[in-house]
């Protein structure tokens, strides 16, 4: 399994902590509709940035906000530049997943998708990440010739032997 990089930017309208928050939020939660298969488990960390305009609160309080509280999260300001869009939020994910890093999608919102037009944002459907990272043919592969049979369980996710007895 490999680490890709997801790249995310939205701007801020004010520097205030509930502007802050709603727009980490929502490129949060954007993130991972474009990246369907992403699971908090598989994410390895977030690093934040803002431009200096924006020290309010820090925006990975927002990801604690979501449920994000096994990532290990880092907020960190960009380095001023004459002539640099003012109130930005950056996000830098590292995730491990078996997708090639042409599969992965990014996220710029607002003002922000002027930053990088280069990467031809396009959207991607979820059959076109499989055909593209090759995953399904390498599944069907590995179980061509073997027999698929469900496993028994029981209500603790346990498999279950088939015996009536009830377990204490």
């Amino acid at each position: 399994m490999a680490v890709r990089g997801v790249r995310g930017a939205i701007d801020v309208s004010t520097d205030e902590p509930q502007a802050i928050l709603a727009a980490t939020r929502t490129l949060l939660r954007a993130i991972r509709e474009a990246n369907p298969k992403m699971m908090l488990e598989d994410l390895a960390s977030a690093l934040f940035t803002t431009t200096p305009d924006l020290h309010s609160v820090p925006p990975a309080l927002a990801a604690r906000e979501l449920g994000w509280t096994q990532v290990p999260l880092l907020c960190l300001q960009e380095m001023s530049v004459e002539g640099g869009a003012p109130r930005l939020i950056r996000i830098l994910l590292h995730w491990n997943t078996h997708l090639p890093q042409r599969a992965v999608r990014h996220v710029y919102l607002g003002r922000a998708s002027d930053l990088r037009p280069d990467l031809g944002l396009e959207p991607l459907s979820a059959t076109d990440v499989i055909k593209k990272s090759g995953w399904m043919d390498s599944l069907r592969q590995s179980l061509q010739g073997r027999s698929l049979r469900p496993i028994p369980m029981n209500c603790t996710g346990e498999p279950h032997d088939g015996s009536d007895e009830i377990r204490r």
